[in-house]
């Protein structure tokens, strides 16, 4: 790693408290800008948030010019997976690291499924940087683990 990663982590009220609100994406974007002005690398929202990707969180990443993770739903082949999505400075996914461990409520209510793969590190120039999504970090030693083998300066 070089230097110091300078990292804003952003705890947010989803719309209405309601986790999948449609205007989550909205606030999100407002409060990357807002967070932005801190001049950090990169920007952490929670798991769930903003939850929907849309075209305004893309563009405010962008016209951030930071890295940012993102608890996004996102589908692939089919199925629904629960994503820290990090998204590069010139706002486009780079990356999406799905959940492993998924609980029974998450399942019932969204419909994410399981997902069976590795754990991945990701340069982001200033560090190499792992991602886990809330469970699979401090539930299950394998996700550090694997990041740590994987080479993450931060995870």
């Amino acid at each position: 790693m070089q230097g110091v990663l300078r990292v804003a982590v952003v705890q947010p009220v989803p719309v209405n408290n309601d986790p999948s609100h449609p205007g989550n994406p909205a606030k999100a974007a407002e409060l990357i800008s807002r967070a932005s002005r801190l001049e950090p690398d990169i920007v952490v929202f929670p798991e769930y948030f903003p939850f929907h990707e849309s075209r305004s969180l893309l563009d405010a990443v962008a016209d951030s010019g930071v890295y940012v993770v993102a608890g996004v739903a996102y589908r692939e082949g089919g199925r629904l997976y629960n994503t820290a999505t990090i998204y590069s400075p010139d706002g486009q996914p780079l990356y999406r690291q799905r959940k492993r461990y998924v609980g029974r409520l998450e399942r019932r209510l969204w419909g994410f499924d399981r997902w069976r793969g590795d754990y991945a590190v990701v340069d982001i120039g200033r560090a190499r940087l792992g991602v886990a999504v809330c469970a699979d970090f401090w539930s299950f030693p394998e996700a550090a683990l694997e990041l740590f083998l994987g080479g993450a300066d931060v995870s």
